[in-house]
């Protein structure tokens, strides 16, 4: 290399995502030993543990044959998703294990593959969200999907092979079968080994402990009768207090609902009243808003959608319009030189241009963290300021900064297309002209790009007066040829042959330079004979212009951009009656609409995706009601969703959190997690019935036999999942991940007061018996 120059390094993607990759290892071997620690402390007993090890491996074995046949891409989201699933493939594995440890069969399979649909079902709509959000999390979806299918077909095949083979199996056998069983192996015990005091004694130890949890069952059972029974009995104010604590969207009712019909009459003689709006709203909406309201208006609208990313800081500068590299260059050398003397800084890298420059600052790794990035940026804010030169922004962290002076173009507009500029351009002045009118509207601008901040791109427009041309007896051909005598862009009047070939002859006058708008509209015209002042029959304004010219699909296209002064109803009638009444002078090939937009367009786009959560709601009902073959109950385990939103809310509001993507995947996921504690019960309720169909037994009784078969799996499922996610809270709040893991974990121990206390209130199960 010359002296004075040298290779640097810039910009290594690969030390973030080295991190990342070891961050993913370290939450996986974390969750791994949180579930199997877990499992050990609850059962005591190493072949359980063991059993969780061997069906995780397998299955995670299985499941990279499937990424391998699906083509899957394995990056940072797709091995965050195989860390989520351990979680989820844990709880087939005990739901599984349990009941074939207690009942001795596999009916619950029917539960875990409705449990299996319901969140594959969840995760579909991922394929549904808009390109940007689906592109890191379509893998993600994938991974869990084909392990909850892996999963899912393993508990019912290799489960109970497993179980078999570790001895598992033989405790679905009741207490009373395995005494009378050990107390003939005594008897023989005590003829062949005459230790018959000694096994005696540690059967009668094993049957009083047995007795013993029988009884705390007992007392668990009639507690939980208990409470039940007083929340059926009022029924009315326990589902009051579910909807209030969810809460009722009354604050978000406008104060005004403009039309003729009754409905609107009796909405501005109730809640579109003053006395309402002035007296009751306030006070209502936070009676009723319920967690609800808390999200909407303190977490939900102050939150945004970020990347993870490096700590690093961000500069730009834009420079007038005019000024060349070399100025540009010296603009941003100042603050390049500024940016020299903080041994802290890694690097920083410019990019230069005549109208905008950037510069990119990362900071050393064990300054990342710490306070300097931000001391630095107020620091440059203050640079910025000093320099001058150019309109600067300052952003990356913490709240943005930018002295640049934005002026908007209008919050409406209308769009026009066709194959023709100069023809589309003709038209987008009769229709400005035409929307001008209007005293509302000030003014209409005419670009290319749909753009809210007016262009600094301005040229000067010469506009002849028709009636005073053709009264003066000067043609427009006459006009335009005087005026392009003066134009910079002269006519060649020849070519000539030079040592580098042809060149072109051009004439130009010596004050040619001294042209400018004042001396064009005073230097006097010939046409013929006639002599006359450009200002008497035209005259020239300062217009601004779009620096591009846009095309789509091959047509080149036009915004008429403009502000409508009065209620947003009546500019979109407005701006369609004026579209309406174009049309007929539109030639074929050309197109005028209005755009959707509008002021709060960009806004609704952006929350349009939390309607898909009704998509899920609706799979759930028909997969449930398929297994459930009933209507009725399908409603009960739906309802228990609103329950752990419940608690997704109150997590982001009570610890401050930003509902980023994240927050949205947690949603998605606590949707299809949170009811299948619901269907585990339900599915042992109905198996239950049916196999009592002959006998008078109440359906209260019924359904605390089949809470009580399945509470516990369920509490160690719900655990299980939560554990998963423990290792997403522990260091840095990164994007995506942070908001994810505390949303489900959250959302997933409030779903246990829905399926505790209110699924048998939703269902109206019935003490008496039916005759």
């Amino acid at each position: 290399m010359p002296e004075g120059y040298e290779l640097v390094l810039s910009d290594d993607s690969t030390e973030y995502i080295s991190h990342e990759l070891n961050n993913i290892a370290l939450r996986s071997m974390c969750t791994f030993l949180i579930l199997l620690i877990f499992i050990l402390l609850v059962t005591r007993k190493i072949r359980h543990v063991l059993l969780i090890l061997v069906m995780l491996i397998g299955n995670l074995s299985i499941a990279v044959i499937f990424y391998y046949l699906f083509r899957l891409e394995i990056h940072l989201y797709a091995l965050a998703g195989i860390t989520v699933s351990l979680g989820l493939m844990t709880d087939n594995i005990i739901i599984m294990s349990d009941h074939l440890r207690t009942r001795g069969n596999r009916k619950a399979f029917l539960a875990i593959l409705a449990g299996t649909l319901v969140t594959v079902s969840s995760l579909v709509i991922i394929f549904f969200l808009k390109e940007q959000v689906k592109a890191n999390l379509v893998d993600f979806a994938l991974v869990i999907i084909i392990n909850q299918a892996v999963s899912m077909m393993t508990a019912l095949f290799v489960i109970p092979a497993m179980m078999e083979r570790l001895g598992l199996d033989r405790q679905h056998l009741n207490w009373k079968q395995e005494t009378g069983e050990r107390r003939r192996e005594t008897g023989e015990r005590r003829r062949e080994t005459g230790e018959r005091k000694q096994e005696t004694g540690e059967r009668r130890k094993e049957t009083g402990k047995r007795r013993r949890r029988l009884r705390y069952v007992v007392r668990f059972t009639g507690g939980y009768e208990r409470v039940y029974f007083f929340l059926r009995r009022w029924r009315g104010i326990a589902i009051l207090v579910f909807i209030l604590g969810f809460g009722v969207p009354l604050y978000m009712l406008p104060d005004k609902w403009d039309g003729d019909r009754w409905y609107h009459k009796a909405y501005k003689g109730s809640f579109g009243s003053e006395w309402y709006r002035e007296n009751l709203k306030s006070w209502v909406g936070k009676v009723t808003g319920g967690a609800l309201r808390l999200f909407t208006e303190k977490v939900f609208e102050g939150s945004y959608f970020k990347t993870p990313e490096e700590t690093s800081l961000y500069i730009t500068a834009n420079m007038p319009r005019g000024t060349t590299l070399a100025q540009a260059n010296e603009i941003v050398s100042g603050m390049e030189s500024y940016l020299k003397q903080f041994r802290e800084i890694k690097s920083f890298q410019a990019t230069i241009s005549p109208r905008t420059a950037s510069l990119s600052v990362y900071f050393k790794k064990e300054y990342q963290l710490s306070g300097f990035p931000y001391q630095l940026k107020g620091e440059v804010i203050s640079k910025a300021i000093d320099l001058g030169g150019a309109d600067w922004s300052v952003y990356g962290f913490g709240d943005g900064f930018s002295n640049r002076i934005y002026e908007g173009t209008g919050s409406y507009s209308v769009r026009m297309l066709g194959y023709d500029f100069d023809r589309l351009t003709s038209l987008g002045e009769r229709l400005k002209d035409s929307l001008e009118q209007n005293l509302r509207i000030k003014q209409v601008y005419l670009l290319s790009e749909n753009s809210y901040f007016k262009p600094d791109n301005v040229e000067f427009a010469a506009h002849a007066d028709k009636e005073r041309t053709l009264m003066g007896g000067i043609s427009p051909v006459g006009l335009y040829s005087s005026l392009q005598d003066r134009s910079l862009d002269q006519q060649a009047i020849g070519q000539v042959v030079t040592a580098r070939g042809l060149e072109n002859v051009r004439l130009k006058g010596l004050n040619n330079e001294r042209n400018d708008v004042w001396t064009l509209a005073r230097t006097p015209l010939r046409q013929d004979s006639l002599m006359y002042k450009f200002t008497n029959v035209s005259r020239v304004e300062k217009e601004l212009t779009s620096p591009v010219i846009s095309k789509i699909n091959q047509q080149y296209q036009l915004f008429l951009k403009f502000d409508y002064i009065g209620s947003d109803q009546f500019a979109r009638k407005y701006i369609k009656e004026k579209v309406e009444n174009f049309q007929p002078v539109v030639p074929i090939g050309y197109s005028v609409s209005s755009d959707r937009g509008g002021r709060y367009y960009w806004s609704q786009q952006e929350k349009k995706q939390y309607w898909l959560l009704g998509l899920i709601v609706v799979m759930i009902f028909f997969i449930c009601a398929v297994l459930f073959e009933s209507l009725r109950q399908p409603f009960a385990v739906i309802l228990t969703i609103p329950v752990g939103y419940i608690g997704i809310f109150l997590t982001f509001y009570l610890f401050g959190l930003n509902f980023d993507q994240g927050g949205f995947a947690a949603l998605v996921m606590l949707t299809g997690i949170t009811v299948n504690a619901a269907i585990y019960i339900l599915n042992d309720f109905n198996n239950l019935k049916k196999e009592h169909a002959g006998r008078r037994i109440s359906p209260a009784r019924l359904y605390f036999k089949a809470f009580n078969y399945k509470i516990i799996p369920i509490l160690l499922t719900v655990v299980s999942t939560v554990l998963g996610f423990v290792p997403f809270l522990i260091g840095e709040k990164q994007a995506f991940w942070f908001a994810l893991a505390a949303g489900t974990i959250g959302g997933l121990v409030f779903s246990l007061v829905g399926v505790v206390f209110y699924l048998p209130v939703f269902l109206g199960i019935n003490e008496r018996i039916k005759e």
